[in-house]
């Protein structure tokens, strides 16, 4: 019996303390409540400012976005544009150095042609005509015949004109 009564005055004490310590503390989170409330009051204006500003930051990230996205497509559409104009100058070049290259093998077979053509005629005769034409041609002219023959015709030339020709072809020589 004496067990049974300690035991229900423990039982008793232990009970009526968890009473009061939670009554104690329902009434400070019921007294911060209320001062969560006016202090809430404050932080809500507080609130309310910062999702104005983020909705503001998100809208201008998503115009931002949008401009980037235009200023992507432009961009996109101007590399289309310069890659088809790389494109025809490609095509332009491949036309130009075809072209080159035939306009080159036409001036060797007609200086070629030339060439045999004044080591047929008398040297006196072919100095007079090569004399009359351009210096490179007269160079192609006499830089595919034989050197005999070249040297005859230089004979028959103005002697202004053979120096010339002769100081170009020793040039032509240290290059070539």
């Amino acid at each position: 019996m004496k067990t049974v009564a300690i035991i229900s005055t423990i039982t008793f004490a232990v009970i009526f303390g968890l009473i009061v310590l939670t009554s104690g503390l329902v009434g400070d989170l019921s007294r911060k409540g209320t001062a969560d409330i006016k202090v809430g009051n404050g932080q809500t204006a507080n609130a309310d400012r910062l999702f104005a500003d983020l909705a503001a930051e998100r809208d201008r990230v998503q115009r931002e976005t949008e401009r980037l996205l235009i200023l992507r497509e432009r961009l996109q559409s101007e590399e289309q544009t310069v890659q088809e104009h790389y494109q025809r100058v490609a095509a332009m070049v491949d036309t130009l150095a075809a072209t080159q290259k035939t306009y080159g093998e036409e001036r060797e077979r007609s200086a070629q042609k030339l060439a045999k053509v004044y080591e047929s005629m008398k040297p006196a005769q072919a100095a007079v005509i090569l004399s009359g034409l351009e210096l490179d041609v007269i160079m192609d002219v006499l830089g595919r015949m034989k050197d005999r023959q070249a040297a005859k015709i230089m004979a028959g030339m103005n002697a202004g004109l053979a120096a010339e020709i002769s100081q170009r072809m020793s040039i032509k020589g240290e290059r070539g």
